[in-house]
This record gives structure tokens, sequence and C-alpha cells, in this order.
């Protein structure tokens, strides 16, 4: 396993270790951007806007499954099952988010960056 080399120097600061480990934490876990992988946020931002049209096929799907419902063309599971679709990939969608700015934070503390609540 390589350690980035600001990493090893963060290392001996016990106000930004925390910060260095949640961050070398997130690299590891995919497609985190990294300073050395910098076309890593364009993959995250494309992930994101994948999964939003997956979002949006789903609620159109819903949508059909509703219509067709309420005119008696299918039962209600046909339903309930497109609802349960939509709902998955809003979360994933959220979870794709909280990633991205997640990763965003990280990487911003790892490199030394303060962070204050506003107030």
């Amino acid at each position: 396993m390589s350690i980035p080399a600001f990493a090893v120097r963060l290392q001996d600061d016990p106000v930004h270790e925390e910060e260095a480990v949640k961050y070398l934490m997130l690299i590891h876990q995919g497609d985190t951007p990294t300073p050395q992988d910098p076309d890593a946020w364009g993959r995250l931002s494309e992930q994101e806007q994948q999964q939003s049209r997956v979002v949006d096929e789903a609620r159109r799907s819903l949508s059909l499954a509703e219509i067709r419902y309420k005119e008696g063309a299918d039962d209600i599971l046909a339903t309930l099952d497109a609802q349960r679709t939509l709902f998955q990939a809003e979360d994933q969608l959220a979870s794709l988010r909280l990633s991205r700015l997640e990763a965003a934070v990280a990487l911003y503390k790892a490199l030394g960056g303060d962070w204050q609540a506003a107030g």
C-alpha cells in the first residue's frame, strides 16, 4: 500500500492525523479522488449524472405503473415494485453525492485545511 507523502507528514501532527486517516480510508473505497488521480473527480461526477438519469427513468416507470394500476391493467404489486426501484435509485444517488462531498472535505482536511462552522 502506498501512502501519499503529505499523509506521512501529517501523521506527526495530532491535530490532522484523524483527518488523514479518514482520507486514506476513503481513497481505498473505490473511485474517491486523490491528488495522484485528478480524473477520479470526473468519474465520480459522471457516476452521479448516470445515477440521476436512472432516478429519472425510475420515476417515469413509477408514473406508468400508477397509470396502469388506476386503469386496472396491472395489480398493486407492479406499482410497489416500481416504488421500491425508485427509492433504491434515489438512495444510491444520495450515497454517491455523500461520498463525493465527504471525499472533498476529507481531502481538504488532510491537506491541512481548516473547517469552521458558520456562526
